[in-house]
């Protein structure tokens, strides 16, 4: 495709046509609506009736980096957001703070990804 030259848009496009037959698979497969078949009363799962038009359908669920995500949970947090010390605690065994109320640590993020298939 490199030219060594500024190529116009519409060259590109008739390139781009010529090399694949698109008009042909238009009308190969375009549907005219005037022939599809007369809707058909059809009683649906919760009782009401709904006419429906009986040709094939297709369902197609997410696709791309969508359907990566399907199930997905991102849980982004904080601890002692201040950095604050934790409280001295007199009764502690040499460490001067309760380890059950408080960290040493001091301020810390974390992420958790879970994914459910």
């Amino acid at each position: 495709m490199e030219q060594g030259r500024i190529v116009d848009d519409r060259e590109i496009k008739d390139d781009l046509v010529a090399q694949r037959p698109w008009k042909e698979w238009l009308e190969e497969n375009l549907i005219d609506l005037d022939s599809l078949p007369e809707p058909k009363n059809v009683q649906m799962p919760d009782g009401k009736a709904k006419n429906v038009v009986p040709i094939s359908t297709a369902e197609y669920g997410a696709c791309g980096w969508r359907a990566w995500l399907n199930g997905t949970t991102i849980t982004v947090g904080m601890q002692n957001v201040f950095d604050s010390n934790p409280p001295f605690a007199g009764v502690a065994f040499g460490n001067g703070y309760d380890a059950s109320l408080a960290d040493i640590k001091g301020r810390f993020w974390y992420l958790q990804l879970t994914k459910r298939f």
